[in-house]
């Protein structure tokens, strides 16, 4: 699935690109300190003191979750003595999913991160010091602003539903946006269809309000031996018809075809995989606009792509 122009003119490139890379990873930069916090109607804000280390941060974990979604896929195997095992092939494919969606989410200003370790400590001493309540532990959503200025944090509770939900979120709002972006018409209209598209998959088709159906079925299969992917194997899925290191291969390089068929496993693999597919597609036009060898993106992530993507 390739990610039509109207669509790609929204990845924030401004965080991704032409800056120097001093911190690794988002966590580094709130452990740094290097920020004003600030409380408004409630809301928990952090200022950058200098903008390229948000920068920074944000592509090293655009980088860092772009690099796991890569190894995930490429890892997808089929077992010879038991062929129609699908279990491991479905949660590998959810992983893959999962880490791009974390990734998806920082081209276009968002994170999702758990502070509960050296980072919150800084963090908690920083507020103190400038007389603010310090945020508690736990999953935060944290936007930043067009500007760079400002980052908002908002309290969430379950680091896989509420990722999704996130990212559920922010399609609609792409979509949105899609319709005004300086673009041809066609490709607006792609992008719109995409995007509503990838909602209908992620909320199957209305069934899952916050679009965290892959969630679910990940769950089912992982924790409750669901849809027959274990031993007594029962998938129709299972063996596809071409090997698990094929499907593999074919997203890595971008040319995956859906599997045929309607039952619940052909969706979760589709919808997973088309998703990962669209995700490094992203990742790989954000990492070639990127001028500064320095980036973490041209640096780390396209090392890794070029092991994996042949």
């Amino acid at each position: 699935m390739e990610a039509p122009l109207a669509l790609r003119r929204q990845v924030r490139l401004d965080l991704l690109c032409d800056h120097r890379a001093t911190t690794n990873d988002f966590k580094a930069f709130v452990a740094s300190q290097r920020y004003t916090p600030s409380t408004m109607g409630g809301v928990f804000m952090l200022c950058p003191y200098v903008g390229d280390e948000l920068v920074s941060a944000i592509s090293g974990d655009c980088s860092k979750f772009g690099r796991a979604a890569c190894e995930t896929i490429a890892g997808l195997s089929t077992e010879p003595k038991a062929p129609k095992s699908a279990a491991w092939f479905v949660i590998r494919s959810y992983y893959a999913g999962f880490y791009s969606a974390h990734a998806f989410l920082r081209l276009f200003g968002r994170t999702c991160t758990n502070l509960d370790g050296a980072e919150l400590v800084k963090l908690k001493e920083a507020a103190s010091a400038f007389g603010q309540p310090p945020p508690g532990k736990g999953f935060y959503k944290i936007k930043i602003s067009g500007n760079q200025q400002n980052l908002e944090f908002e309290k969430l509770k379950n680091s896989h539903e509420d990722t999704w939900a996130t990212l559920y979120k922010l399609l609609g709002e792409l979509r949105e946006a899609a319709a005004t972006v300086a673009a041809p018409k066609m490709s607006r209209d792609k992008t719109v269809q995409m995007l509503s598209d990838l909602r209908e998959t992620m909320s199957c088709n209305g069934r899952f309000e916050n679009g965290n159906y892959l969630s679910f079925v990940r769950n089912q299969v992982q924790y409750r031996f669901a849809e027959q992917t274990w031993y007594p194997y029962g998938s129709k899925t299972f063996p596809p018809p071409v090997t698990a290191e094929e499907i593999a291969r074919s997203v890595l390089e971008g040319r995956y075809q859906r599997l045929a068929g309607s039952n619940e496993l052909v969706r979760f693999i589709n919808a997973s995989l088309e998703f990962v597919q669209l995700t490094l597609n992203l990742i790989d036009f954000s990492a070639g606009r990127g001028t500064s060898a320095s980036t973490h993106l041209h640096r780390d992530y396209r090392r890794v792509r070029n092991v994996y993507a042949g």
